[in-house]
């Protein structure tokens, strides 16, 4: 099973960063604000997914999350801006590990149901 690991823009200009199996859910699940959002999302609403990266283990999704987490908010928005620059900020820390950048998913895509987690 792949997963991916996301981040999302709300609208007050800060970033979410998360990673699921089922990306589309779980953006509804932010974007409607159900009860198993994030509390963060459901206090601040989600604008865009700014950017999804697709890796093939729960640990390496969960690890990148983490990754990105640590840096400064300028750094996330160069890696908004500039997907491939993941390895470039991170360096070292994802040296041995597979991610790939889906570069069509939006947020509009997974709520209308035209985003597939297999294509």
């Amino acid at each position: 099973m792949d997963y991916f690991t996301y981040i999302l823009r709300c609208e007050d200009g800060s970033f979410y960063t998360g990673f699921a199996s089922h990306i589309c859910r779980r953006m509804r699940q932010h974007a409607e604000k159900q009860k198993s959002c994030a509390r963060y999302t459901r206090l601040h609403s989600v604008t865009a997914l700014a950017a999804l990266w697709q890796s093939g283990s729960r640990s390496a999704a969960g690890r990148l999350e983490y990754y990105i987490k640590t840096l400064t908010h300028a750094q996330k928005e160069q890696l908004t801006a500039e997907p491939e620059a993941l390895s470039h900020l991170l360096g070292e820390k994802l040296a041995a590990a597979d991610y790939a950048y889906v570069p069509d998913a939006t947020l509009e895509k997974c709520l209308a149901g035209d985003f597939h987690e297999g294509d």
